[in-house]
């Protein structure tokens, strides 16, 4: 066994780590709230991504719970350290579920699906191949949110003009934040009561747990309501035109 497919997180260490993550991601959202309410969005939206690059952590700790397996040095590197780990955090939840389903296989993924509807998780059943299938505007979105990052903490020089976030107009700046918070509510909420419901499956539930799965399973259909509400599509479109613009400026400094 090499060193890196060395166990480092024990399974009994997997529970521990979920909620420690889980307290991150939400402090990370709550501080961004204030920050938003205050007008702060510049400072606000970088907090809410790094808060979506944490939930790729609570990804890892809730994959292995189910799965009652230990972390391993590898993979717990590829969430901490190396080159691109920050880009790799915000794409890799996709591409990795991409890669679990087609592992899986239809019939599988079918009766998955089928499961979680008769439970209530979900709204409508997806095929498979529209679910294997990533739109690749999505991966190079994601990898704009590192870029837009690293545009709200740092000043530099790019292109013979100083690049800073605050040069974009609030409208677009609040529309980035509002986004990104509901977003990240949406998945943390999820992860939280996915986790409630594998402890009550495996009789490890209390009250209060059940109590937890009942509260954060209304707050994410609440969020994922919010996600198909007029006023998040509209804000949409205009965190489009921002992401366009990263996306051309990137192509023009590749050519050169």
């Amino acid at each position: 066994m090499s060193e890196n497919s060395e166990i480092l997180i024990p399974t009994s260490k997997l529970q521990s780590g979920f909620n420690e993550c889980r307290k991150q991601i939400e402090t990370l959202i709550d501080s961004a709230q204030i920050l938003y309410n205050k007008k702060k969005f510049s400072i606000a939206l970088p907090l809410l991504i790094l808060a979506r690059e944490e939930y790729a952590k609570l990804t890892l700790f809730l994959l292995h719970i189910v799965e009652n397996d230990g972390i391993t040095k590898k993979e717990w590197l590829e969430h901490t350290r190396g080159g691109g780990v920050h880009s790799n955090k915000l794409t890799g939840v996709v591409k990795k579920a991409k890669k679990r389903i087609e592992s899986a296989g239809p019939e599988k993924f079918k009766e998955t699906q089928e499961f979680y509807l008769k439970k209530g998780f979900g709204t409508r059943k997806r095929e498979y191949k529209e679910t294997v299938t990533i739109d690749p505007h999505t991966i190079e979105n994601l990898n704009h949110l590192n870029t837009i990052k690293q545009d709200c903490f740092y000043l530099d020089w790019l292109d013979g003009e100083w690049n800073i976030i605050t040069k974009r107009s609030n409208r677009q700046l609040k529309a980035l934040v509002y986004t990104s918070m509901t977003s990240v509510q949406q998945l943390l909420y999820g992860h939280i009561f996915m986790n409630c419901l594998n402890r009550i499956q495996k009789d490890q539930g209390t009250d209060k747990i059940t109590e937890e799965f009942n509260r954060y399973y209304e707050k994410w259909m609440e969020k994922k309501q919010e996600l198909y509400s007029k006023k998040f599509l509209g804000k949409l479109k205009i965190c489009h035109v921002v992401l366009q613009e990263y996306s051309k400026k990137n192509k023009e400094r590749t050519k050169k």
